[in-house]
This record gives C-alpha cells, structure tokens and sequence, in this order.
C-alpha cells in the first residue's frame, strides 16, 4: 500500500484538475499539437526552445519520481545489518553482488551485500558498516 499511495495520490490531482477545469486534457491536447507542430515545421503557441526544454523537464521530473519509488521498494528489500542472519542469528557469507544490487548501492548511499546463511538457507540484501 505504501508504493501505490503516491501514484494514486498523483492520480487524484490529475482527476481533480480534469474534472475542475479541463487542465489535464487541455496539456495533453497541447502537448500532442506541439509535437506535431514540431514534426511539420511551424509555428506553435510557445517557441521549439521552449517547447523542449518544457518536455525535457517534464521527462525529468517523471523519470526523478520513478527512480524515487524504485529506491523506496528496494529499501524495503534490505532486511539484515552486518554478518548475522536476522532469522537464526547465525554467520552469513558473502555472495557475488548482481548488477541491479551495485547501481541500488550506488543511489541509496549505503554499502550493500547479498548474504547467505549456511544454517537456515536464508539469502538476501545486507547493509554493511
């Protein structure tokens, strides 16, 4: 429920703002006639500077909002701190890291491993310090 709350919050506004002033139909319509506008070679309500560096932001900021929810999911995937199994308490080893996990690292800030314990066949994430 905690992953589906932003996007159905974000999905509210949108409705709300349809229903309220014709706001979201009206940017799709201008979105898809500046394309065209575009693709045809004239004029268009705002310059092609503009209108680029307006879609490339857009881009941007759903491209930040995605990342976000992917990071905030991954967290929730780490479930032990250092070399100790959170299910039996026993010692774990290091397993070979997957790509996805180095690049999760990377953005979270922390120091990530996959573990493994021999005692309980539990495999996952771990937070290193």
């Amino acid at each position: 429920m905690r992953r589906t709350t932003p996007f159905l919050a974000a999905g509210l506004v949108v409705v709300g703002l349809e229903l309220s002033k014709q706001a979201a139909s009206l940017t799709l319509v201008r979105l898809s006639s500046g394309f065209q506008s575009m693709r045809a070679g004239f004029g268009y309500l705002v310059s092609p500077t503009r209108f680029v560096v307006g879609v490339s932001l857009l881009a941007i900021g759903l491209f930040a909002f995605v990342a976000q929810m992917i990071l905030e999911s991954a967290e929730g995937r780490v479930s032990a701190v250092g070399d100790v199994c959170p299910v039996c308490r026993g010692d774990t080893e290091r397993m070979k890291r997957l790509r996805m996990h180095r690049i999760l690292s990377t953005f979270m800030g922390r120091r990530l491993t996959r573990r493994r314990c021999n005692a309980c066949k539990w495999t996952g994430l771990s937070v290193k310090y």
